[in-house]
């Protein structure tokens, strides 16, 4: 259904107010309107810009709508104007793309940078009086339409009559590899583009590229790399860093110093570690700007230097503003620590984590972190000793007694640094050094015990008595494991109630399910025969639920352990302000979700599809619990106020991104999101929605879902807290490294 001929408020205020309205400018939107909303209803897949055109311009010559509809209804050409509009002839500005030779990955997004110029008489600004946005069309290179309407973004600042402005816009790759053509413009939202009113506009070459096209460096199945293009790959990412100017923000205080503490034990090779670890610090001090001393622990009395008898005796010989990095014997450090170190802000930093690796015969073993994760460094040295902090922090950590052992100064100094709400945590996304005593064998050891000792542990996981949770499960026409789950959930007693919203449900056994699970009286069974909305149906089941937690899971999941539901609650019991999320498991075992992350294809994607627990994650990231930053909607526990706060799912996504929106909402409110892996479920994956997600008019509907995730996120979709930078976020393996 259309509505015609409604004018809108701001044009009625101006009428109102006696102000002038162009009549032309109204018929052309009037029009523009009407066109958008016939294509969307009646087009085909493939919408060309010729036809949105051609059809403007037969109804701005008196052509009749009903006659432009049923061309589109039965696929023919849309009938010629009457009358041809005059022509534009003359530019009211222009985008200019600053780059040339563009060459893109599929699902990968770029931030390209664009020379804007208004030659109009009004100023040019995105707000809700002029909601102007840059954005772009993708053609294939034979001059067909292949996405027309490109994402929004804002400018960054008002570009007045006559001046040009600077600026990024952002643009997802097509999905398919290929020759293609891109024209950059502008749009006026809801209204007309603007080289439909006289934007000066080219369309430019685009090479996109599959994935392993380019020089992007992929890693085995046992996390290794080539050891020659990994060391030129450390070169190119060191010559990145310190070519680019000091940030002012990151300028070492005047008279702190640079500590190296190297800790060893008595069984270390003595003259190889020496030679290894004192060469590498003799070459970093040469040409360095600052103070740089090195400490040896008491287990290296052979060794000439300052030496450490006790880790406490730091506090009496480090400042306050001082910065230690704790390295084992044996390691080599890289020559441009120091640079990197103050180009990262690191003496600002309270506790910090950077990225290290180590031979593995002929071949490098990277080990590329996740970020400076309290959850995750609580549970397990994911850092291998290996790490920094800053003088006044060992000062406070002397007076608590936590530098009796490095592990106890890394554990207190995590969770000080989380209890103070500082920004204190640090992670430095690159190889600072090669680490000795490293293998393989040696993580898969780790690995082991870590298993081990979460599932014998010696305190049981037991959540609180007074946690009371309410399961919210949406459903269509899958029986079988709907009754499997639902036995599940009411024989446990952490549960109070389970709440299943049924959509348009039409299988015979199913109804029969239904029914049965109403007369019980810990469970309500509500009815949604609307189109389906994942949203709408959970928010539904929440206003019926009664718990203090919220459990959103599929119909399609299935617990494995007894304890798995204890284990998420006592995240969100601990603080209430998280959201917790299982490990999900494909039928065959290998990995459906262990946290999500941003940037995959425009959206999100998640980490280590398809893997094998543990071996296909590089150190403990599929064993213990750590953050991120969303969580899928499949199964997920938060608390009622958290979700109330929020203002539950969004209702605008209905089928797709519901998840990983309202985690970004609860991410940018303060709230914490943990991925723990020690809850395990198995999921198939959507098998009972599927059905739902076909034809045409669905997809063009998750086309508009997108758009409108993006344009709410467009800015931080490429800048995840909780992944390394390093990694290549199309690869939800996570095993190959940025180009």
């Amino acid at each position: 259904m259309f509505l015609i001929g409604l004018p809108n408020e701001r044009l009625l205020r101006k009428v109102k107010k006696g102000n002038r309205v162009n009549i032309e400018n109204l018929r052309l939107k009037h029009k523009t309107m009407i066109v958008d909303h016939a294509l969307r209803w009646y087009g085909g897949a493939d919408i060309k810009a010729s036809v949105r055109r051609r059809g403007i311009d037969f109804l701005l010559s008196g052509g009749d709508l009903c006659a432009l509809i049923e061309a589109l209804k039965n696929d023919s050409p849309v009938p010629n104007a009457i009358i041809q509009p005059t022509a534009v002839t003359e530019a009211i500005g222009a985008v200019v793309l600053n780059v040339s030779n563009l060459v893109f990955h599929v699902g990968e997004t770029r931030f390209l940078q664009v020379t804007v110029e208004n030659c109009s008489d009004l100023t040019w600004q995105t707000s809700e009086e002029t909601p102007i946005y840059l954005s772009y069309h993708w053609y294939y290179d034979s001059g067909g339409l292949c996405i027309f309407d490109g994402l929004r973004t804002p400018l960054a600042s008002p570009i007045p009559p006559g001046e040009k402005r600077v600026m990024e816009i952002t643009v997802p790759s097509p999905n398919e590899p290929g020759r293609y053509q891109i024209e950059l413009t502008m749009i006026y939202e809801a209204q007309y583009w603007l080289e439909d009113r006289g934007l000066s506009v080219r369309r430019l070459p685009v090479m996109v590229e599959a994935l392993g096209t380019s020089d992007s460096i992929g890693f085995d199945e046992n996390h290794c790399v080539d050891l020659g293009r990994w060391e030129a790959w450390v070169d190119r990412v060191t010559h990145a860093v310190i070519r680019n100017p000091l940030p002012d923000k990151c300028v070492r205080p005047a008279g702190a110093t640079l500590w190296f503490c190297v800790m060893g034990g008595i069984n270390d090779d003595l003259p190889t570690g020496f030679l290894n670890t004192q060469a590498s610090l003799m070459a970093l001090s040469l040409g360095v700007q600052m103070p740089v001393e090195v400490l040896w622990t008491r287990h290296l009395t052979e060794i000439t230097g300052r030496h450490l008898e006790k880790l406490a005796d730091l506090d009496s010989l480090i400042g306050p503003t001082d910065l230690v990095v704790f390295v084992q014997f044996g390691d080599e450090i890289h020559p441009d620590t120091p640079t990197i170190l103050v180009h990262s802000g690191a003496f600002g930093s309270r506790f910090l984590v950077f990225d290290f690796w180590f031979r593995e015969g002929d071949l490098a073993r990277p080990v590329l972190l996740h970020g400076a994760d309290a959850v995750h460094g609580q549970i397990c040295d994911y850092f291998q000793s290996r790490f920094a902090v800053r003088g006044d922090t060992i000062s406070k950590a002397a007076r608590a007694g936590a530098l009796g052992s490095l592990r106890t100064l890394a554990l207190w100094a995590l969770t000080d640094s989380v209890t103070a709400q500082t920004q204190g945590l640090q992670h430095v996304p690159f190889p600072l050094l090669r680490a000795a005593r490293l293998s393989n064998a040696q993580i898969a050891s780790q690995q082991r015990d870590l298993i081990h000792a979460m599932t014998h542990p010696q305190t049981p996981i037991v959540a609180s008595h007074q946690a009371s949770v309410s399961a919210v499960i949406c459903t269509k026409d899958n029986c079988h494991q709907l009754r499997v789950l639902v036995r599940k959930l009411l024989a446990h007693d952490l549960i109070s109630d389970v709440v299943i919203v049924s959509n348009n449900t039409s299988d015979v056994h199913a109804l029969v399910l239904l029914e049965e699970l109403s007369r019980n009286q810990r469970c309500t069974v509500l009815r949604y025969d609307q189109p389906f909305n994942f949203s709408a149906q959970c928010n539904l089941g929440v206003k019926y639920s009664r718990g203090k937690y919220l459990l959103f899971l599929n119909d399609d999941v299935l617990p494995v352990s007894d304890d798995w539901l204890a284990i998420l609650l006592q995240q969100v019991d601990n603080n209430p302000r998280c959201i917790s999320g299982p490990l999900l498991l494909y039928p065959d075992q290998t990995v459906q979700h262990s946290g999500m992350y941003l940037g995959y294809h425009g959206c999100a994607g998640h980490a280590f599809r398809g893997a094998r627990v543990p071996a296909g994650a590089p150190m403990f990231e599929l064993i213990a619990p750590r953050q991120v930053s969303c969580l899928t909607g499949a199964a997920l526990l938060m608390a009622r106020e958290l979700y109330a706060d929020l203002n539950g799912f969004d209702q605008m996504m209905a089928t797709m991104l519901q998840d990983v929106d309202l985690c970004l909402r609860a991410l940018f409110s303060g709230a914490k999101l943990v991925f723990d892996p020690r809850a395990i479920l198995f999921h198939m994956e959507s098998v009972s929605i599927k059905t739902t997600l076909v034809g045409t008019v669905v997809q063009r509907r998750r086309e508009a879902e997108y758009a409108y995730f993006a344009k709410r996120w467009h800015s931080v979709l490429n800048s995840d807290p909780w992944i390394n930078p390093n990694l290549n976020v199309q690869d939800e393996t996570w095993r190959s490294l940025h180009h």
